[in-house]
């Protein structure tokens, strides 16, 4: 019964966020989370999937600090569970965004490498996955003022 309930807070909590109501989401994961920590001992997928939507959810309501620990509680989780794999790659990717987002550049460009360096391993040098981190890689590089290894990052995502 508290595996349904959980299950069916984290699916409304998305549902929310999926239409716009974040403080509603945020409510319905919050609760999932807490119960899942409650019943589910140690790192368990269940509990890094649902922060990694409350993390979204940070992320739409502007609370880019509980986001960004919320992404690396996931991303430590992840890492051990999966590895090398598109879930981690998309969590960095994350970490990345908001840490850009936030003025954390030299954080940012740590994520953001690592995401690369996993999206190239797990889709290959062509995918528009690592086009995409790529962008963001070149964001980073110019607004640290390298212009010219964020044009040459720009082109490589072409």
């Amino acid at each position: 019964m508290l595996h349904f309930l959980t299950f069916l807070l984290c699916s409304i909590g998305t549902i929310y966020q999926k239409t716009g109501q974040h403080e509603k989401a945020l409510e319905c994961l919050e609760a999932s989370l807490r119960l899942k920590k409650k019943h589910y001992v140690g790192e368990h997928l269940s509990v890094a999937e649902t922060m990694n939507v409350l993390a979204l959810s940070y992320v739409s309501l502007g609370k880019t600090d509980d986001a960004i620990s919320t992404f690396e509680e996931t991303l430590t989780i992840f890492e051990k569970k999966y590895g090398a794999h598109a879930t981690t790659a998309s969590v960095l990717d994350s970490l990345g965004s908001v840490s850009l987002s936030k003025g954390s550049l030299d954080k940012a460009h740590r994520y953001l490498e690592r995401a690369l360096a996993l999206k190239r391993i797990v889709y290959g040098d062509d995918d528009v996955e690592v086009s995409n981190t790529l962008f963001y890689v070149g964001k980073v590089q110019s607004r640290n003022g390298d212009m010219d290894d964020a044009l040459n990052t720009f082109k490589e995502g072409e």
